[in-house]
């Protein structure tokens, strides 16, 4: 009988960390089942699960605390006894304390980055918290060198469980477009409209780079902020000259229509359109958040400015959307660093040989 891993999620949705994980369970040896718990009921990755994948939805807990949830966890693992347990994010934490009360044992734990409460610095219960409860895990996986760095001072987690392992792309899938798009300049954005993300600076300091009218921010997405960002745009007089794509089912082509990629976040940690973009042969303007100065390559840095930073974004975005030469030499640069710092199969090899060390014992 095959190896039972259960993983827990504050939710599913179509982010990075979800992306990644649903390529992974692909690469789990056969006769695996997994287990796929998301605290807020939200499942839409699975549609990413690679077919063949035996897995079984499990539902959230009811229960609403950190004690009681902490308990209805519990339960859930007596009742599976998962080989190996995968949890993510501080919206999964109390699924830690769970595996404590239940014994189990061979667990790994992800953090890939903040919400919005976190934005400006870590919270002193929270880190106390995380450092009391990543104890009972087999090891602590942090795709940034910010993260590596707060784990070590904050967190005190011991280097022998502390795990570096930054993200990948898919080269072949996320390549660039065969000329650059024709027409006007098209600047673009793709990810969660989400308060850390601060998507509402992007329509701000499109319109303050004053491109020229026919120039169009495409804007990729959804989440809670949609509305605010609509009355945003309303309130700018950009209604003709914005787009919202909503959903990608498959982002590759967006990534190849547009000029520039434009990410205004309060927070990131190693953000996947990033690579993405990078792949894709765009230049970024970009805050400059998290390891956004080592992802992008050594020609791309001059182009990032501080959160909050919307001149110096906006001048950045009016630089680049001049200047078509410089554009494709700076995408030329980025798609390196990714072909030799970040493919997809060796980022993912690493993951496999991590979990697969944990779950052998």
């Amino acid at each position: 009988m095959g190896a039972k891993v259960l993983h827990v999620f504050a939710t599913f949705g179509k982010g990075g960390p979800q992306v990644r994980s649903a390529a992974l369970m692909g690469r789990f040896p056969r006769g695996t089942t997994h287990f796929l718990v998301a605290m807020d009921g939200n499942t839409e990755a699975l549609s990413l699960v690679p077919r063949g994948v035996t897995i079984q939805v499990l539902p959230p807990p009811g229960e609403k605390g950190f004690f009681k949830t902490s308990k209805a966890m519990a339960g859930l693992f007596r009742k599976v006894r998962p080989d190996l347990l995968l949890t993510y994010n501080w919206g999964a934490v109390e699924s830690l304390a769970g595996a404590m009360a239940a014994g189990i044992g061979k667990v790994v734990h992800h953090e890939e980055g903040f919400g919005p409460g976190e934005a400006e610095g870590t919270f002193l219960r929270r880190n106390l918290a995380r450092r009391f409860l990543f104890q009972g895990a087999s090891a602590l996986v942090v795709p940034s060198r910010v993260l590596q760095r707060l784990a070590r001072r904050k967190w005190k987690v011991p280097e022998e469980k502390l795990h570096y392992l930054p993200n990948g792309v898919d080269l072949e899938r996320f390549h660039p477009a065969e000329s650059e798009a024709a027409g006007p300049l098209k600047v673009g954005f793709l990810g969660g409209f989400r308060p850390e993300k601060a998507p509402e600076v992007l329509v701000r300091v499109f319109r303050r780079a004053s491109l020229p009218p026919e120039a169009r921010l495409l804007l990729a997405g959804g989440g809670p902020e949609e509305e605010n960002l609509r009355r945003e745009v309303r309130r700018l007089g950009l209604e003709e000259r914005v787009e919202f794509r909503g959903n990608l089912e498959d982002p590759a082509p967006f990534y190849r229509e547009i000029h520039v990629f434009l990410l205004s976040s309060r927070t990131e940690q190693m953000p996947l359109v990033v690579l993405e973009a990078m792949a894709s042969g765009l230049p970024l303007v970009s805050t400059d958040v998290g390891d956004l100065g080592d992802m992008v390559s050594e020609e791309n840095r001059p182009f990032l400015a501080p959160p909050g930073e919307e001149a110096a974004l906006a001048r950045h975005l009016a630089e680049l959307a001049g200047d078509p030469e410089l554009r494709k030499r700076i995408g030329r640069a980025n798609r390196k660093v990714c072909r030799e710092k970040f493919e997809l199969e060796a980022r993912l090899s690493a993951y496999m040989d991590l979990y697969l060390k944990v779950l052998e014992g």
